[in-house]
């Protein structure tokens, strides 16, 4: 990930959010193709789990394992069930179960991708269970 400029890796990210779980024209999957093949990634918030948010989960559904990230946009926009409370890191899980479940993916399998796209992103973050070099 990322492309060398000036001998540094810099990374970008498009993160597929709109307030109302529509198309703000950002979310759609050719958006996310296009940011992809700038070799960075994307990250979804609990919006993808807002019923009028179909195309959020089309580009969801269409990111590679190794493309994305899931995040809570704290404090807005809390997933479902937890819709219209202040939104909290702990609703991470929320939103992987639905995501897991939305890709067909084992949730277990969804955490050990998004896991380690988070760490290639942030590669200063150390992830629990994770060994020093």
């Amino acid at each position: 990930m990322g492309r060398p400029f000036g001998g540094e890796y810099h990374y970008g990210g498009l993160s597929c959010v709109d307030a109302e779980g529509g198309n703000s024209g950002d979310d759609d999957p050719a958006t996310v193709q296009r940011v992809l093949e700038l070799d960075s990634i994307v990250s979804f918030t609990g919006i993808a789990t807002f019923k009028n948010a179909a195309t959020v989960r089309d580009s969801l559904a269409a990111a590679p394992a190794d493309g994305f990230m899931l995040e809570t946009d704290s404090p807005y926009l809390a997933p479902v069930p937890h819709r219209g409370k202040r939104c909290e890191p702990a609703y991470v899980r929320p939103l992987a179960e639905f995501v897991a479940a939305h890709r067909k993916s084992p949730l277990e399998r969804l955490s050990v991708e998004t896991c380690g796209t988070a760490a290639k992103f942030f590669p200063k973050m150390s992830l629990p269970g994770s060994v020093a070099a």
